[in-house]
């Protein structure tokens, strides 16, 4: 799940009204709700069936309704819950019931530290709206809060998203025809020609002998679900293209009809900066930049592999030890360099983080200094020599 880092969240006044504060604990059979009221130090927690909104809010309302006689003003009601498997419709539904709603990633929130720990959906419960209160109080790196996205947006990005799913299986499909081909002493047929079946029908072992017929009838099967696939795929990057038009066409200051001009960023590239990226809000250039958006970034765009990395590596051309002026032209270019202000944030410029490699670079150099003046040997020799004259020096000091 990704998160977002989510607004400062403003501490609490006196001229507030009073909050009831709720966390929600969800399964796929029960959800535990834990109130805890503004005038009571207790929680109260409560079990309702999965999907059964009616009986939470009337909890909510009777907690409300139990807390404003005992206050006698009225009383805010803020909820809390972990993203997960039921998404973000709850969120949507709390809202349009007038309830303050937080998503919190739930690796963000502190847990104790020993081995074993008590564990549970109360425990949960309660640890949730702790952190929730310290949030509220304007506590930093409390958690990180996610940032929901609407509804169109969720559903626009399923293109994108399903995209990378079909990409995988035409990867895997692809390779376990390789694989099997391989073990029968079988190589460099591609899959992905159009003469796929013409080349299938024409392969032969090493000595000559047909492939067996089962093998056969599976590599078949496998084509059959490879070109299914295929079929798909097209079809969604058809559908993506056709949504990125319709977009900037509709809207020339958008995000992206702006990504759309910009040179070196294809239609999938762009759909995932537009849909998973700028959507959110950033409030400083090191939150675009940040590892967990960028390598999930990467990771999303294919291109965050092993190789590469090693390759940017050795060339100087990670976003922390960019040189000033150069360029990075590649698809992993999240740093650009001039992105239009409308995206509401400046990205990462190239040359960022050149305090560490001017540290390195210092640290290099001393070291060559250090071999370049005497020598490792030399360096070793001076080093026994003093440690030969201090126990040499030891026996006198005792003696005297």
């Amino acid at each position: 799940m990704r998160t977002d880092i989510s607004p400062t969240a403003q501490p609490a006044t006196v001229a507030q009204p009073a909050t009831l504060l709720v966390s929600l604990e969800l399964s796929q059979k029960e959800w535990v709700v834990t109130v805890l009221p503004p005038d009571a130090a207790k929680m109260s927690r409560h079990k309702v069936q999965a999907g059964d909104t009616a009986r939470l809010l009337n909890v909510l309302h009777t907690h409300r309704a139990r807390t404003e006689r005992r206050s006698g003003g009225p009383v805010g009601i803020v909820s809390i819950y972990e993203a997960g498997l039921d998404g973000f419709w709850l969120h949507h539904w709390l809202v349009a019931q007038s309830i303050e709603s937080h998503v919190v990633d739930a690796a963000s929130i502190a847990a104790p530290r020993r081995k074993q720990r008590a564990k549970s959906d109360g425990i949960d419960g309660e640890t949730l709206v702790r952190t929730l209160a310290a949030w509220r109080r304007g506590e930093p790196r409390v958690c990180a809060m996610v940032a929901p996205p609407t509804p169109a947006e969720e559903d626009r990005r399923r293109l994108s998203r399903e995209r990378d799913k079909l990409m995988r299986e035409r990867i895997a499909l692809s390779n376990g025809i390789g694989g099997r081909l391989a073990g029968q002493g079988v190589r460099g047929y591609k899959p992905l020609r159009k003469d796929r079946w013409q080349a299938l029908e024409a392969l032969r072992r090493p000595d000559g002998s047909e492939l067996p017929p089962h093998l056969m009838a599976e590599l078949r099967h496998m084509l059959q679900r490879l070109e299914l696939v295929m079929q798909q795929l097209k079809a969604v990057e058809k559908a993506r293209d056709a949504m990125l038009l319709a977009e900037a066409a509709a809207d020339s200051g958008s995000v992206a009809a702006l990504l759309l001009r910009l040179r070196g960023l294809g239609p999938q590239f762009t759909a995932l900066l537009w849909l998973e990226c700028f959507y959110r809000t950033f409030a400083n250039r090191r939150q675009v930049g940040a590892p967990r958006l960028r390598r999930g970034m990467l990771w999303r765009a294919g291109a965050d592999t092993l190789a590469q990395r090693r390759h940017q590596a050795r060339a100087g051309h990670q976003c922390r030890r960019q040189p000033a002026g150069a360029q990075d032209h590649d698809r992993t270019g999240l740093d650009l360099a001039a992105l239009p202000a409308q995206l509401g944030a400046q990205p990462v410029v190239p040359g960022q983080g050149q305090g560490r490699q001017r540290a390195r670079q210092a640290g290099a150099d001393r070291c060559a200094r250090t071999q370049a003046a005497g020598g490792a040997v030399a360096l070793c020799q001076r080093r026994r020599a003093a440690r030969g004259r201090g126990a040499e020096a030891r026996p006198l000091s005792r003696a005297g």
